[in-house]
């Protein structure tokens, strides 16, 4: 299990807190639990990329979506690699910079 602490939309803004548990299972699939529901789809790892897809939620049920459909976004179309240091977990977008601070 993991925690997932920020999320960063943009290099030039601020991070924002987000606090949500994400596992990520042996069988490549992730789940994320939200105050909204789950979060659930695929993870698939390569080197030092990765990449996050078939996702799906219920963003009715939930007053804070529009936070949900930029997570989902980002970690469909924007997180493409991670990196670790020490008990910290990075994914990160092409460029290098953090989108996702996450810890164990």
């Amino acid at each position: 299990t993991w925690y997932v602490h920020t999320m960063k939309r943009e290099e030039a803004m601020p991070e924002e807190t987000l606090n949500l548990y994400m596992n990520l299972n042996e069988d490549k699939t992730f789940v994320t639990n939200t105050t909204c529901g789950q979060i659930k789809g695929a993870y698939a790892l390569k080197g030092m990329r990765i990449t996050f897809s078939k996702v799906i939620y219920n963003r009715n049920e939930c007053g804070n979506a529009t936070q949900l459909d930029e997570m989902v976004r980002l970690l469909t179309n924007v997180v493409n690699q991670y990196s670790f240091n020490g008990n910290m977990l990075f994914l990160k977008d092409d460029s290098g910079n953090n989108v996702f601070r996450v810890t164990r």
